[in-house]
């Protein structure tokens, strides 16, 4: 029922931090929804969800999160225009980060996928200017187009042992380019691997 068919509950107050308990009902995130004040989110490891509805968008001043360890998805565009977070750890329960999670987060120096996560979507982490490095764990199975793109910072990127099964696809335009237009230069590939990892590589023309 907010007006102009806004989310703000703490509009216009000087919010910056925010705490979820036990038993808490996933509706809640909105209460955070474009508080441009808030530095800091902490979450209970009774929250089991987060809204469809993107809980955290546009918290332009948000710089540290921490999630509940029983969350399993991370919605489209959750933590979409973070601009000030600059380190995640995403919980070895989460099997999904979708479209956009934190996209547009320039700070993100630090990211930390974690051992569950299966599906990574388009514009994941993309437009970042941070992080430098980054390791794809053995549990993905598919990777969106662009889902790292625009990482201007990104010089090295780790596939773990034992990955099996990840697939490259729902391109747009029919392209591949997991990484595309980031400064990408090393690719290393752990033991055991199978599946088209081949194709991160595809288009990043500074790979060494």
């Amino acid at each position: 029922g907010a007006r102009y068919g806004g989310t703000a509950v703490f509009g216009d107050s000087p919010l910056e931090t925010l705490h979820y308990g036990r038993n808490i009902d996933a509706g809640y995130g909105r209460l955070a929804n474009a508080v441009a004040t808030l530095k800091t989110v902490t979450m209970s490891d009774y929250v089991t969800q987060l809204r469809s509805d993107p809980d955290f968008y546009n918290c332009t001043g948000l710089q540290s999160i921490t999630l509940s360890k029983n969350i399993t998805e991370i919605p489209n565009s959750t933590f979409r225009y973070c601009y000030s977070l600059t380190s995640i750890t995403i919980p070895d329960k989460v099997t999904r980060i979708d479209n956009g999670a934190f996209h547009n987060d320039t700070l993100l120096a630090n990211i930390d996928l974690g051992n569950g996560v299966k599906i990574i979507g388009t514009d994941a982490f993309s437009d970042n200017n941070r992080c430098t490095s980054l390791t794809l764990p053995a549990s993905l199975d598919s990777i969106a187009v662009d889902a790292f793109c625009g990482m201007t910072a990104l010089k090295n990127v780790t596939v773990e042992d034992d990955a099996r099964a990840l697939k490259v696809g729902g391109a747009r335009y029919g392209g591949t380019a997991v990484f595309g237009n980031s400064p990408l230069e090393t690719l290393h590939y752990g033991r055991n691997i199978v599946g088209d990892f081949g194709r991160l590589a595809h288009h990043v023309a500074t790979l060494k």
